[in-house]
């Protein structure tokens, strides 16, 4: 990790993470990287970018590190403390999916690893302009009803041609389920400060990250 050439370098544990989960504390683990920083419920600021990030993952195997119900509740929480405090931000990365802790912050980059079958990306909402300037979200699967256009079009005027995505999920294990190390790494362009300034990427805007679980 500390041969990569990256400005910032954030390491999120995992349910193979036995040794660290279950022989050093959170001020031991983090204190065991030099070269990049560790994160375990915590929120970060990477190049403008508000960045929470949990190693939260369930799963059946005998590899259940950070995996326990007491854990959960207490990462849930800490996300829910968040979300009180800041409505949304910009990235969230868990180590496997968990809708409970997705759903408790709004946020428009997900990044995550676990499920090995998974890799990929995934629009999971979109954002429709209409003629005011309001942009409006739904689910990238399920388009609006005739009823709810009907009710969007005469309050904000009709449709436009634009959508943009608003949440995307990056799944991004390295490794197939049989752990043979045959996917890429996946490298998301994500704008800067997007929430204040609601501007398009640029190349001047635009923070690049790679993302390997």
């Amino acid at each position: 990790m500390g041969e990569a050439r990256a400005r910032h370098r954030l390491f999120v544990a995992g349910n193979h993470d036995y040794a660290l989960y279950h022989h050093l504390d959170k001020a031991a683990r983090k204190a065991t990287f030099t070269n990049a920083q560790y994160l375990e419920n915590d929120l970060v600021e990477v190049e403008d970018l508000q960045v929470f990030a949990t190693p939260i993952s369930h799963g059946k195997s005998s590899n259940q590190a950070f995996q326990t119900h007491t854990f959960f509740e207490h990462s849930l929480r800490k996300v829910q403390q968040l979300a009180s405090a800041r409505p949304e931000i910009d990235v969230l990365i868990t180590h496997g999916l968990s809708p409970d802790i997705e759903e408790a912050i709004s946020h428009r980059l997900h990044l995550c690893g676990h499920f090995h079958e998974r890799y990929g990306v995934a629009v999971l909402t979109i954002e429709e302009e209409f003629a005011d300037g309001t942009w409006v979200e739904r689910s990238a699967r399920r388009p609006f009803s005739a009823d709810t256009t009907e009710q969007l079009e005469q309050r904000h005027g009709p449709r436009t041609a634009q959508q943009r995505a608003k949440r995307v999920r990056v799944c991004a294990p390295i490794c197939d389920k049989r752990y043979n190390l045959t996917n890429a790494p996946i490298v998301v362009d994500f704008p800067r400060r997007f929430f204040a300034s609601q501007s398009e990427p640029t190349a001047a805007s635009t923070a690049s990250l790679p993302v390997e679980h």
